[in-house]
């Protein structure tokens, strides 16, 4: 057994930093006036037929009071181009400022104008919310696919990239 890295029991902290890079995305809410924008990194793909996203959110999020009001959301995977203020859209409350306009995320309106995606984006999915479950202090939302949008190049952003320290989690 040559230098053979044997498995020991982690925290949950710990396993986040050791399996990442994971996924980074922008979850955009709401409709017209009442629009949000969050950072996610708890969502995944979970059917192909039919097309189903889930992805978990704060019970306690502005973005969860609009799940409930428009059931329409857009899931985005933001480029390199605008990391800095993808991220910063972690650090706030859409109840408090107006994330899209603060950090100058510019959006495009979904051509069946149910919701928008964020214009730097490498790959957008459009969900329909149809279900939900309560996880503890989060809601698992479920979600139709009813529309997929790329730009065949260019490579998104990662969440925990890099973090070699526990504590930020």
């Amino acid at each position: 057994m040559k230098n053979e890295k044997i498995l020991k029991e982690i925290t949950l902290a710990e396993a986040v930093v050791q399996s990442s890079p994971h996924p980074f995305a922008l979850l955009l809410s709401g409709f017209k006036e009442k629009k949000n924008i969050m950072g996610i990194s708890w969502y995944t793909l979970a059917s192909m037929k039919p097309g189903k996203m889930i992805f978990a959110v704060s019970q306690k999020n502005f973005t969860t009071s609009l799940i409930e009001k428009h059931s329409f959301v857009s899931l985005c995977i933001p480029l390199e181009s605008i990391k800095d203020e993808a991220m910063q859209c972690c650090k706030s409350s859409g109840r408090e400022i107006n994330k899209i306009a603060e950090f100058k995320i510019e959006l495009i309106e979904c051509k069946d104008k149910s919701t928008f995606l964020v214009k730097e984006s490498s790959v957008a999915w459009i969900l329909k919310v149809c279900d939900k479950m309560s996880i503890g202090d989060h809601n698992l939302y479920i979600a139709d696919i009813i529309g997929c949008y790329g730009n065949g190049s260019a490579k998104g952003i990662m969440a925990f990239e890099g973090y070699k320290r526990l504590d930020v989690l």
